[in-house]
């Protein structure tokens, strides 16, 4: 609240990962406040005081993190993201850093990386619980302060103040106290003795000051090996003594519920010493009801279930506020927003207090066909599906829903992907998806972490994907999703029937097994009526899923009228593929797999082009002929997590991988031989200064190598991604974590069918709509929402056409061969050609590339004599035009 605002309705709240925020309405709406320099720069706030005179101070590093989930190590910031030092503000909002509290960048162990709570004493000191110690502001200069003779160093976690002078404070769960206030005067009360806290065994410690008596101190200990209340304790008399009002250990006073490290805090009533609210994971009211004893009754008060319980607030709370001089109201900070609490004779009321705050953390996106359509995975508020077309456009719904269709506290959102494969009609059917829940486990919990569905979640495929075979301790599960509008490689088929005669060369309208979307075919011979042709099926998806040690895929996400048949396409049994899955990307064609784990192993799996069955694609068959092989990313070996992977949508060969974990010099690095034996992968970090990548992208238009990343300062770019020349792109979005990037690299004209009612014989209509948003690039930040830039939208891309058989064909003689043979090919327009071969381990043997090849008919000689006897695979790459064909030699 802010001291200046004499109605009590002005109020400032902060994101650890979303800036500060101010509403003079008491929370009903929210507007961001100016950060420095230039008003984009991240403020990752976990505390604020303000003086006196009005000026407010904002300690800034996420210090909190929590030992239940592991987010934060397998993201690669371990600790949580480093802050930029203690910020004050001005008469005009706008922040200043306060000399002398700037943290080394890119290192999470130097001091002021993270500050974990400010307090300002009544003699005006300024207090600061930092990742080195407990620290004071004397003299214009920062100092340690001490117990005895000894500083208080160490993850200092808490630091409060009372009206009569005391400070007490918290540092590698040890509590101590200053009755002066004197920095060097602080006792430890930590000492295990019976009146005292004990000495081992405790985590995060919280303290609360009776604003009516500030003898009276309350604490919350959380138990240092699972986060687990150990006990809230009652201090009378200043803190020399202690005892336990709030005992730990029980199943049904599960304040803080394993996650006592991340989530922990507690307040005293304003007019009552012996009343308090303690959070973790919900809200609990504590009230002594026997003076002579000291007992105390405990209630738990909001629930964070279902959205429409009366009692509802999002889970996780991280601080109670009462408004000044008002033990009837008061605000709760939560990973779900800011929520309003009401206290009257019927108990308590809640309301939600977060319009405008923009401030949501999102880990991973992905997009459909409509340029506002988005879908992503948050932290702790599920997966967020936006359309962009309602009265309140930003707004976004949490899809996972429990199983009576209400939408529930939908916790860590995961991977998720939307398919383009959709039907627009009076009735739009939404796009299908497949999402998940972080963290993925095993089959003891009865809502499947990986879902599919076909109306936005209100209802999903509860056998789609088995998680007693396929479970994973990831926090996040790598999901991806590939399409294919003209597959010629396909080997799925689909039968037309003749409704009538037809001549050799007409179009007809065939439909794929996939969702019946229709495409077109020019029949090679007449047909009479009712005659029936098998035709391949140009329409394909594959869906890809990342498990710890396991990579698995199937042809059926979109097949609603079966369980999905998986194949495991590379194992740590068979293949050899070690750690846990953390990003993977395919080529353009599907044909490669590129995975990147936690560890920092980097694989590429290979050949899964020609792998459309259990015998070709399943690691358990002995005909498998998928390849899965470990890539050197740094000669002596990466040990940081590999956080994002890009394959050139125009050229497999080039691929860029991005690295995490603070620390570190080197954190991007390039090769532009991917498919190659042993690709040679070089740093590109160039001018970038030393910090996580999160994301990137390769940016698809093929007459440049524009690359686009996003880091724990925004969005980067470069013009030639081989030389290391980046430039800050980051504009309004701000010095956030960007942790997603998605460009629409995939496009496909709009297709309309005609139908008739069979009542009526009034013409009806499917409408299978076009890519509305190609080439657009889309950006998931950890703190501030979800971006979108049109600057590489490619508007006016002709519809594509049918293009003859004789332009899709790709010719191979004589085969089999035995020293030479003829490529023969047609080209539609002028384009450069690759030509490549491989063996059916998807080693590439041999490579050709052709610049400025004129449209027409074309032939290319190939030595073959130096290949051993055996099957390839021969493709060619011409724009994104990709034809393949197999060639044998018997040499």
């Amino acid at each position: 609240f802010d001291k200046n605002d004499e109605t009590n309705k002005t109020l400032y709240a902060a994101g650890v990962t979303g800036g500060i925020f101010k509403s003079t309405n008491l929370g009903a709406y929210w507007v961001k406040v100016n950060t420095p320099p230039d008003g984009t720069a991240n403020l990752n706030v976990t505390s604020m005081v303000q003086a006196d005179d009005g000026t407010i101070y904002a300690g800034t590093g996420e210090g909190f993190h929590s030992q239940y989930y592991t987010a934060l190590g397998d993201l690669g910031y371990a600790g949580g993201f480093i802050g930029q030092g203690i910020f004050q503000s001005n008469s005009d909002d706008t922040f200043s850093l306060v000399p002398g509290t700037q943290p080394d960048e890119n290192d999470n162990s130097s001091e002021w990386a993270y500050i974990c709570e400010l307090a300002i004493s009544s003699d005006g000191k300024l207090w600061a619980a930092t990742n080195t110690g407990l620290k004071v502001k004397e003299s214009g200069s920062w100092v340690y302060a001490k117990a005895g003779s000894q500083e208080i160093t160490g993850l200092a976690c808490d630091v409060k103040t009372g009206s009569n002078g005391i400070v007490i404070a918290t540092a590698e769960g040890k509590g101590y106290i200053s009755v002066s206030g004197n920095p060097n005067e602080f006792v430890s009360f930590s000492t295990g003795e019976d009146n005292k806290l004990p000495v081992f065994g405790v985590g995060r410690i919280e303290f609360a000051i009776a604003p009516s008596d500030p003898d009276i101190i309350y604490a919350m200990a959380a138990d240092s090996a699972d986060g687990s209340l150990q006990n809230i304790y009652l201090s009378e008399d200043k803190g020399q003594n202690w005892r336990v009002v709030g005992p730990g250990g029980s199943g049904s006073f599960n304040v803080l519920g394993g996650q006592g490290f991340y989530n922990n805090t507690i307040v005293v009533f304003p007019n009552n010493p012996y009343k308090i609210l303690a959070g973790g994971i919900n809200l609990w009211e504590g009230t002594r009801i026997d003076s002579t004893g000291g007992f105390y009754q405990w209630s738990e008060k909001s629930f964070g279930i279902n959205i429409f319980e009366p009692a509802y607030i999002h889970s996780d709370h991280h601080a109670y506020v009462f408004t000044p001089g008002n033990s009837n109201q008061f605000f709760i900070a939560s990973d779900g927003g800011i929520f309003l609490g009401t206290i009257d004779n019927n108990g308590y009321t809640f309301q939600t207090r977060k319009i405008n705050l923009t401030i949501t953390q999102f880990y991973t996106i992905d997009i459909s066909n409509n340029v506002k359509e988005v879908l992503a995975g948050s932290q702790d508020n599920g997966s967020i599906y936006i359309n962009g077309e309602s009265a309140t456009p930003m707004k976004g719904e949490d899809i996972w829903k429990d199983f009576n269709g209400l939408i529930s506290n939908g916790g860590d959102g995961g991977y998720c992907t939307m398919s383009n494969i959709r039907i627009e009609q009076v009735n739009e059917r939404p796009p299908t998806i497949v999402y998940s829940k972080s963290p993925l486990t095993g089959a003891n919990n009865i809502e499947n972490r990986i879902r599919r569905s076909e109306s936005l979640g209100f209802d999903y495929s509860f056998t789609f994907f088995d998680e007693v075979s396929m479970s994973s301790s990831s926090f996040l599960t790598p999901i991806a999703l590939w399409e294919s509008y003209n597959n010629q490689e396909s080997r799925d088929s689909v039968d037309f029937e003749a409704d009538k005669d037809y001549s050799a060369g007409e179009t007809v309208v065939v439909r794929s097994y996939n969702y019946d979307h229709p495409f077109t075919y020019i029949l090679p011979n007449s047909m009479n009526s009712g005659d029936v042709i098998r035709v391949k099926d140009i329409i394909s998806t594959k869906l890809f899923i990342a498990t710890k040690e396991n990579i698995w895929m199937t042809f059926q996400s979109l097949n609603f009228d079966t369980i999905p048949v998986w194949y495991l396409i590379s194992d740590s049994i068979h293949k050899d593929l070690k750690g846990t899955p953390q990003c993977m990307a395919y080529s353009f064609d599907a044909n490669y797999l590129f995975v990147g784990t936690q560890d920092g192993r980097l694989y590429r799996i290979s050949n899964i082009g020609l792998a459309y069955d259990y015998l070709r694609a399943d690691v358990n068959s002995t005909s498998c002929i998928i390849a899965t092989d470990q890539l050197q990313l740094i000669g002596g070996g990466n040990s940081q997590v590999i956080t994002s992977i890009a394959v050139d949508p125009n050229d497999a060969n080039k691929v860029l991988v991005t690295l995490g974990n603070y620390g570190n010099t080197e954190n991007i690095y390039y090769t532009e031989n991917a498919l190659m034996d042993s690709p040679v992968f070089n740093s590109v970090q160039g001018n970038l200064a030393p910090m996580p990548v999160y994301s990137s992208i390769l940016e698809m238009d093929a007459s440049t190598d524009k690359a686009i990343i996003g880091t724990d300062l925004g969005i980067w770019a470069t013009d030639d991604v081989s030389t290391g020349d980046w430039y800050d792109v980051t504009s309004s979005i701000g010095k956030v974590p960007v942790m997603a990037l998605k460009q629409q690299s995939v496009y496909k004209s709009s297709f309309t069918t005609t139908y008739y009612d069979p009542g009526t014989g009034e013409p009806l209509y499917e409408i299978y709509p076009k890519i509305k948003n190609f080439g657009m690039i889309y950006a998931a930040t950890h703190g501030r929402g979800i971006f979108r830039s049109e600057v590489f939208e490619t508007v006016g891309v002709d519809e594509p056409k049918s293009i003859s058989t004789e332009y899709q064909e790709l010719r191979i003689y004589p085969n089999p061969a035995t020293e030479k043979v003829n490529v023969s090919y047609n080209l539609n327009s002028n384009s450069d050609v690759n030509i490549s071969i491989y063996n059916l381990a998807g080693k590439l043997v041999y490579s050709e590339s052709l610049k400025s090849v004129n449209s027409g008919k074309h032939n290319t000689i190939i030595n073959v004599n130096p290949l051993n006897k055996g099957t390839y695979l021969v493709r060619l790459v011409a724009g994104k035009d990709v034809r393949s064909s197999k060639l044998i030699i018997v040499n």
